[in-house]
């Protein structure tokens, strides 16, 4: 056990010997090349086929134009702008979806939860 006691604190380290001792091998994720040009050729060629694919696989519909006066439609409610959310709509959803911090956030998340009536505006 002193190959663990010398990684405590390193999980990078002790992930190696953990993997050195289990003789697992990681292999290289990239082909092997000599010519980087033709490697982001052949990388390039596969993504773009890929989407290629992905679309003509996809249904497509028609565009219409909204504002063609040749085209008969019925009237359409175009929205031109959004509500002011209240303070309950965004604490409803802030309660549903959670609250996500970072470790640079000031604040705690428990935090967050405990006070949206406080950090929300008025």
């Amino acid at each position: 056990m002193k190959i663990l006691d010398n990684s405590l604190g390193n999980p990078k380290t002790l992930y190696t010997k953990v993997n050195n001792v289990m003789d697992r091998k990681q292999g290289n994720a990239l082909p092997d090349t000599e010519n980087i040009e033709e490697l982001a050729s052949t990388f390039n060629t596969f993504f773009a086929e890929k989407i290629k694919k992905i679309r003509e696989n996809m249904t497509t519909s028609p565009c219409i134009d909204l504002f063609d006066p040749s085209i008969d439609q019925k009237p359409i409610n175009l929205l031109h702008q959004f509500e002011p959310a209240t303070v309950e709509e965004i604490s409803d959803i802030i309660k549903e979806t959670g609250v996500k911090c970072s470790p640079a956030d000031i604040l705690p998340q428990h935090l967050y939860k405990e006070n949206i009536y406080n950090l929300t505006p008025c």
